[in-house]
């Protein structure tokens, strides 16, 4: 199986944001009525420190329910797992770290979160990631995010977006153009997400100001303004608040594909 990775951003959530705001066209979702189980595996500092506590997880993954109760989704922590080695509290660049925590703590018919302080190469806001569509796979891939800051309800939703299948907004193939003529082919391949046109290292007041206004005036090769939805969960903006009505079509259709059992 090809592995993905996807980054998340440090993200804060703005209070003056509703969730429902972002069911952008009519379509009625599905209710899954699942809830799926995580074990959280936590990995040591030299100390033997976790340097988080279980009512701080349970709480993100409560908060974290709250994203996906219109798809009649919930998560729940059934197991925290301490990690010994406390070498892989800081995965190196290559992953080679996750590869090994993996392989020795992953538990099976699980979605597996591992908590590490720091991922080494990496740029000081990236918070997690998470494989692609890891809901489909019973017997490995997982979910990582870093202690402190990073552990915080948006960061449990992006990234189990990532899990769900979805995309960042400003990737996947093609340019995605402004007006979305070529939505179903370009971008993350779902319509209700505007073309996003985020660089990944470039500076976050080029594109939105301190009141979440997108302020940037770069255009497609249409030379259409692009205008992003700077609320979406899968963006980087740090103004996230939820998940369209596309990403929970497609979250939904994922999860409905898989053949194994996680709940």
């Amino acid at each position: 199986m090809k592995f993905f990775l996807s980054f998340c951003l440090l993200f804060f959530t703005f209070a003056s944001f509703a969730q429902t705001d972002l069911l952008t066209y009519e379509q009625p979702l599905p209710c899954l009525n699942k809830k799926f189980t995580i074990v959280a595996n936590v990995v040591e500092d030299q100390f033997g420190n976790w340097n988080i506590t279980e009512d701080e997880i349970r709480e993100n993954v409560a908060a974290m329910n709250e994203h996906f109760a219109n798809i009649c989704v919930s998560f729940e922590v059934c197991e925290f797992r301490s990690v010994k080695n406390y070498q892989l509290d800081t995965l190196d660049s290559d992953l080679g770290d996750y590869e090994q925590l993996v392989v020795e703590e992953h538990q099976a018919n699980r979605i597996n979160f591992y908590f590490v302080s720091e991922i080494a190469g990496a740029d000081p806001l990236v918070c997690g990631f998470a494989n692609l569509g890891g809901i489909g796979v019973l017997d490995r891939d997982g979910i990582v995010i870093k202690k402190g800051n990073c552990a915080n309800p948006t960061t449990f939703a992006h990234e189990m977006g990532h899990y769900f299948g979805l995309q960042h907004t400003f990737e996947g193939s093609g340019e995605e153009h402004a007006n979305g003529d070529n939505c179903e082919t370009t971008g993350d391949q779902i319509c209700d997400t505007p073309a996003d046109n985020f660089v990944v290292g470039q500076p976050m007041s080029s594109y939105v100001d301190g009141d979440c206004r997108y302020i940037n005036t770069e255009r497609d090769e249409n030379g259409d303004y692009y205008r992003p939805d700077v609320g979406n969960i899968m963006s980087y903006y740090p103004c996230a608040c939820g998940f369209t009505t596309g990403q929970f079509l497609k979250m939904a259709e994922v999860c409905r594909a898989t053949n194994g059992r996680m709940w």
